[in-house]
């Protein structure tokens, strides 16, 4: 029997195959992501007429909290109400991911994370932020 025809040989001919094919797929996925930022997410989340708010005063700071499902993707945001009257509120906290998957959170105290730098996500995300903010569902 040849080397070649040898079956740790064979094997390993179809798990370099296999690796081969996840990792064309992968670098697909990464091809077919776009930019979006956690500030966009908020503002669609803001905006967007199923999200649910409610709002909690504790210690005379007033915070709130947003929950959106639209399809299997989530979207949770907790924010601190900074003045009331001209609607500004700082974000303290961002996840959103599927229904089973979280995909990404923010904390507002994490330094790495800033709320303007791109994040990569699917086109479905992308399509939902975009499209919630230029329609502001007013």
């Amino acid at each position: 029997m040849t080397e070649l025809h040898h079956p740790f040989y064979l094997k390993l001919k179809e798990m370099l195959k296999n690796a081969t094919h996840t990792i064309k797929d992968a670098m697909a996925d990464l091809m077919e992501q776009e930019l979006v930022t956690i500030e966009e997410i908020a503002e669609m989340m803001k905006q967007h007429p199923d999200t649910l708010i409610e709002q909690q005063t504790l210690l005379g700071i007033t915070y709130r909290f947003y929950r959106l499902t639209i399809e299997n993707m989530a979207f949770y945001m907790e924010t601190r109400v900074i003045n009331n009257k001209k609607h500004l509120e700082r974000v303290l906290f961002v996840t959103f991911g599927t229904t089973e998957h979280s995909l990404l959170t923010y904390r507002s105290y994490d330094d790495q994370m800033q709320l303007n730098k791109p994040i990569k996500v699917n086109n479905t995300i992308k399509t939902l932020v975009k499209d919630g903010i230029e329609k502001s569902f007013v």
